[in-house]
């Protein structure tokens, strides 16, 4: 199951969404409406019992069905009872393009059909299972960075390049930071900025890929690998599913950039193995502007 959609569930499950309801428990002053039919909105509301929740449900093959009465977590109970490991990743799935429809209704007044959306949860899992057929993981040391289709040699490597964004939204910025590294795992240079505006985490992490792309491939030539801790980003990068979002335009941007550099994939990586882009992405908002090094950072 991709980590996001696992983040997901540990939320939902523990009912700590910011849902309506939940909201106003935190003493915030909203009302609790749900965005698409005007009930109350709770977990169970919102991702079972809503008439647009139940109108996608109703295209799921799974045995199990909406019954009045089971919430969330029971009916999440039921179907590991009783459903296929297949499944239940369909289910969880669905779940979480739930809930990114209904922040998508609030924040950017987009309505998707219930075809759509559940095209949409089948989509991501297919797209992750394909990123993981063509991704490795490499640890800290480097162990494991050559493992990916068409470039299983990792003495065939010239280069590899590690991606991050942040977003702040109480500062109005967002963030990226670049590593990159020679073949052998030592340091070569690093780039950071940051832009004024509101974004999504995903529209950050795929713009960090597009300025991560504009800099380093007109600098590295050969054989590289570009290395994002974002799973959706690696998944987008691999789907050949059209997306006119504002993030399906940035990787679609992405996309043209390596259209002639077939020699370069895009893999995703463990946070852990990332954290040199990662911290140099929350502090870039410490310069004026985007700042390069040329020589190893101490962060």
């Amino acid at each position: 199951m991709p980590p996001k959609l696992k983040n997901f569930m540990w939320r939902a499950l523990r009912d700590i969404l910011p849902t309506c309801c939940k909201l106003l428990q935190r003493h915030l002053n909203i009302c609790v409406d749900c965005v698409h039919c005007g009930a109350a909105e709770d977990v169970d509301h919102a991702l079972v019992f809503c008439p647009e929740a139940r109108s996608v449900w109703a295209r799921w093959g799974g045995g199990s069905i909406v019954h009045e009465g089971v919430g969330f977590h029971l009916w999440f109970t039921e179907v590991c009872e009783k459903e296929s490991t297949v499944l239940v990743i369909q289910w969880c799935s669905i779940a979480s393009k739930l809930w990114q429809a209904r922040n998508d209704r609030i924040w950017a007044a987009k309505r998707y059909s219930s075809f759509t959306l559940y095209r949409m949860a089948l989509g991501y899992i297919n797209d992750w299972k394909q990123a993981n057929m063509t991704s490795s993981v490499p640890s800290r040391s480097g162990e494991g960075r050559g493992a990916v289709e068409g470039l299983n040699d990792e003495a065939q490597l010239d280069w590899l390049c590690f991606v991050d964004g942040a977003t702040f939204m109480e500062r109005c910025l967002y963030r990226y930071g670049v590593v990159c590294q020679d073949g052998e795992g030592n340091f070569v240079r690093a780039v950071s900025g940051h832009f004024v505006g509101r974004c999504s985490a995903d529209v950050v992490e795929a713009v960090a890929l597009r300025e991560a792309l504009m800099w380093v491939l007109p600098l590295c030539h050969g054989r590289g690998i570009f290395y994002s801790d974002a799973q959706n980003i690696v998944s987008a990068m691999n789907s050949f599913h059209d997306n006119w979002t504002e993030f399906g335009k940035v990787i679609l941007e992405c996309k043209q950039l390596l259209r002639a550099r077939p020699h370069i994939k895009v893999c995703w990586v463990r946070r852990q193995a990332n954290v040199e882009a990662h911290t140099l992405a929350r502090v870039s908002h410490l310069y004026a502007s985007r700042c390069n090094w040329d020589s190893p950072l101490t962060l």
